[in-house]
């Protein structure tokens, strides 16, 4: 008997043939599927499936495409169509917006007819924070619609919990179709030119120099950074030149300097701010939702739960990155390189050291900013929203 037992079941798996290998499609996030796992914690661990890769590091979400009615914009800002028209912040891009658009939705930003049908936009110069940065979001055409990103926001936590309360990363889809852009294509670019440790020297080499000058050459170059241009030079801060923005973005973020008295040259804005720096076991600076998503794609950040969120373009996160602790890293999500940079940008030189108070889509924002005592002028020490 337990040789006809033996033989039918070899017979049974010679019919079927051998197993499947358990796959990812379909699966990204999902943990355990079989004898291999789909999330970005499998390559920590050195259990993934075998079309992880593929399956789950390229996903690119797919438009919702939605036919357009009849109405007017009044209490339905950012709601999308209203009508044969709409009244979010794409419809300018797309020459949609419902007639009344710009009154109500707009904070004061009207838009400008330009030969090739770029929306520009300018800005009173007794505008309110609240209007400019309106105006820099509404010329932000860069920054990822709702559409092409989800987040997977999981449990809440504090600043003083040590626990784990995110099994998943945060991140699920997202459009990469945007990080082939030409800002986010060069902000990429930076970002594994710094060492995060602040008790090591910094230096760059050529092409890294070469990298940060491309960089600053692409943004000056956005509407975004056209509008904050022109802002700072009603302000008195600039000249209304391309070359004084560059110049004043280049000294703040991107001049190396000391993060102590008579320390070594460790440090500069944009590390600390965009990429991200370590202090012992303690994560510093980092408030970059594209550095974010990145590390989290490579396995060296784990997201530990959310400690706020103003969804959906506002979080404030708990993890663990490269064998430290962030207790709390606040960002805006979804916004392109030059909008980050832009808002922070504004703050520090109308309020430098100071904070910038202003209401952001129905939420009332403070920015906190600092300049690094240890050297002369002004540059960015650190920049970022108070949770």
């Amino acid at each position: 008997m337990e040789l006809t037992c033996v033989y039918c079941l070899c017979l049974l798996a010679a019919t079927l043939g051998p197993a499947v290998a358990a796959s990812c499609s379909g699966r990204c996030n999902a943990g355990d599927v079989g004898d291999c796992f789909c999330n970005n914690r499998c390559r920590r661990h050195g259990d993934c499936c075998h079309d992880y890769q593929d399956a789950c590091t390229t996903q690119i979400s797919k438009r919702i495409a939605t036919p357009p009615t009849s109405g007017s914009c009044s209490g339905r800002c950012t709601v999308g169509r209203v009508g044969t028209c709409f009244c979010n912040d794409q419809c300018r891009r797309h020459g949609d917006c419902c007639h009344d658009y710009v009154d109500v939705c707009s904070s004061g930003v009207v838009p400008e007819a330009t030969p090739n049908s770029r929306s520009l936009v300018t800005m009173r110069s007794n505008a309110t924070l609240t209007e400019v940065v309106a105006g820099l979001w509404a010329s932000d055409v860069n920054r990822l619609p709702l559409s092409e990103f989800s987040l997977n926001f999981q449990n809440h936590t504090t600043t003083r919990d040590t626990s784990d309360r995110a099994v998943y990363p945060l991140f699920n889809n997202i459009s990469h179709e945007f990080f082939n852009r030409n800002t986010y294509r060069l902000f990429i670019n930076l970002l594994d030119n710094y060492d995060p440790n602040v008790r090591v020297l910094e230096t760059l080499t050529a092409s890294e120099r070469h990298e940060t000058e491309a960089f600053l050459d692409g943004v000056v170059a956005t509407d975004t950074m056209s509008f904050l241009r022109h802002y700072l030079a009603q302000q008195g801060v600039i000249q209304d030149t391309t070359i004084d923005l560059r110049n004043l973005l280049k000294t703040l973020w991107f001049d190396l300097y000391p993060r102590r008295s008579r320390g070594v040259v460790s440090s500069s804005g944009f590390e600390h701010v965009m990429v991200g720096e370590l202090r012992g076991s303690r994560v510093t600076g980092f408030h970059n939702w594209i550095q974010f998503y990145l590390e989290e794609q490579q396995g060296r950040l784990s997201y530990e739960g959310y400690v706020t969120k103003l969804e959906p373009y506002i979080l404030g996160a708990r993890f663990t990155w490269k064998g430290g602790r962030k207790q709390v890293g606040s960002m805006f999500v979804g916004v392109s390189p030059e909008f980050d940079m832009a808002v922070y940008t504004l703050c520090i030189a109308i309020h430098p050291g100071g904070v910038c108070q202003f209401n952001f889509r129905g939420h009332n924002i403070t920015i906190k900013t600092y300049d690094n005592a240890n050297v002369q002028g002004l540059q960015v020490a650190t920049a970022f929203i108070r949770m």
